[in-house]
């Protein structure tokens, strides 16, 4: 049985069978410390499974505390951490928080059980934790695990991380305090600062996750922060214990180690990047926009409480891909007449130079015109030519023909009919005017 120094509840570990809260059935535990423990339980009302996380500080501001802390938690939505779904507080036993079952073995067990985890296995899942701590860092009310170590990431079926929510996480106030559960620390994975009544921030959680990292690498916890702050110890480089790590991998997980908070990472994002280029992961790590309950996105739609919001795709009207298409149409024929265009030439200038060939055999150039011989003397100019002169004598006069012999008339008194012996004089008269002359 345990103590019951300042608040400390002095309880027994919930057996099998128990049901808590009126609701939850407990089934097992899974994980025990010094300041309670961690159960799998079973909700009766929902038939799901829950894992039920003990706190055994039951001083009243511990409570009052608690209630906050529980209120924050429940409004994170990350598919990284798991969802805080009920809180209460059982006076003279215990504080306790209910969150999602998440399937999987922790990387303790897997640790103790495989060894050594390669270093293409392992960077994915501190990709996963990064984006994880990149959303609690940024919240409205920014959160700093604080507890960060293998038994606190859950490796799922689907070889994804998961890093379990601890109660030790720090809240910072409106007025840039900070609220804090239980005080306690892991040695190996805790930072100086966090020993004592330092102030911890963001880059505490980066030591956390560097020392994580370094045991899931070589398997072996590394040299506790405080007795390297004292200078009793120093860091074993990370190949010295396993030399298949890369160079780029063992320098960001050493510099992640640094005492002085100045010379690590300063934020989750620069770490995920230096771990993403040291396998050449073609992912950097994901920032999801899951903004806050009680708190909107940012006017411009960029960021929302320093979480970057995707911008949707630019959406691209028919005109518009209809000019892209014509552009990139043109390109392409513009790039083969350009290779087009050197065999053209040629073939156009061959086939003009036979066609002058071909008119020269047929109409030979005139003397002005062929090249002159050295030997032979210049030819003459050529004559000018003249038009011909136009005659001027007169045109011959057309053929004279005799005027018609006019008819005479008859007069009125005569009749219609002339009477023979005019007839016969009329044609003996034409016969005499139409005789042809003897000159002629």
């Amino acid at each position: 049985m345990w103590g019951t120094d300042r608040g400390f509840a002095a309880t027994m570990p919930l057996k099998p069978g128990s049901v808590l809260h009126n609701r939850y059935r407990i089934e097992g535990i899974l994980g025990q410390g010094g300041m309670g423990a961690v159960y799998r339980a079973s909700d009766v009302n929902l038939g799901v499974p829950v894992a039920v996380k003990e706190n055994l500080f039951t001083t009243e501001e511990y409570a009052r505390q608690f209630r906050r802390e529980a209120t924050i938690l429940a409004s994170l939505r990350h598919p990284n951490l798991p969802r805080v779904t009920d809180h209460f507080v059982i006076e003279g036993q215990g504080q306790y928080l209910v969150m999602d079952f998440v399937e999987g073995s922790d990387l303790r067990q897997r640790l103790e059980s495989s060894g050594p985890v390669g270093e293409q296995e392992a960077i994915p899942w501190f990709l996963d934790i990064c984006d994880a701590l990149i959303y609690l860092h940024n919240r409205p009310t920014p959160i700093i695990h604080r507890d960060i170590k293998p038994g606190n990431i859950k490796i799922t079926p689907d070889n994804r991380a998961v890093l379990v929510t601890s109660g030790l996480a720090k809240f910072a106030e409106g007025h840039g305090d900070t609220t804090t559960g239980a005080k306690a620390m892991t040695p190996g994975f805790s930072p100086p600062e966090q020993y004592g009544t330092g102030r911890t921030d963001p880059r505490t959680d980066i030591y956390s996750l560097g020392a994580t990292l370094y045991a899931a690498l070589t398997a072996t916890v590394p040299e506790d922060a405080l007795e390297r702050a004292m200078g009793r110890t120093q860091l074993t480089p990370v190949r010295k214990r396993n030399p298949s790590v890369s160079n780029s991998t063992a320098r960001a997980v050493e510099k992640a180690l640094s005492i002085r908070p100045e010379e690590r990472y300063q934020s989750a994002s620069e770490l995920a990047a230096a771990l993403a280029a040291t396998i050449g992961a073609s992912r950097p790590t994901k920032v999801h926009p899951y903004p806050p309950l009680n708190n909107g996105l940012a006017a411009n739609g960029k960021v929302a409480n320093g979480v970057a919001v995707p911008q949707p795709l630019p959406r691209f009207s028919r005109r518009q891909i209809a000019a892209g298409l014509g552009g990139l149409a043109l390109i392409f024929i513009l790039a083969g007449a350009s290779f087009a265009a050197p065999r053209l030439t040629q073939r156009l200038g061959g086939w003009l130079s036979r066609r002058e060939q071909q008119r020269g055999q047929r109409r030979p150039r005139p003397p002005h015109l062929r090249p002159a011989s050295p030997s032979s003397s210049p030819p003459p100019p050529p004559a000018r030519r003249t038009r011909p002169s136009l005659s001027l004598s007169p045109r011959p006069p057309p053929p004279s023909h005799p005027p018609p012999c006019p008819r005479p008339r008859a007069a009125a008194t005569d009749s219609w009919r002339s009477p023979p012996a005019e007839a016969a004089s009329r044609r003996s008269t034409w016969s005499t005017s139409t005789a042809p002359s003897p000159a002629s």
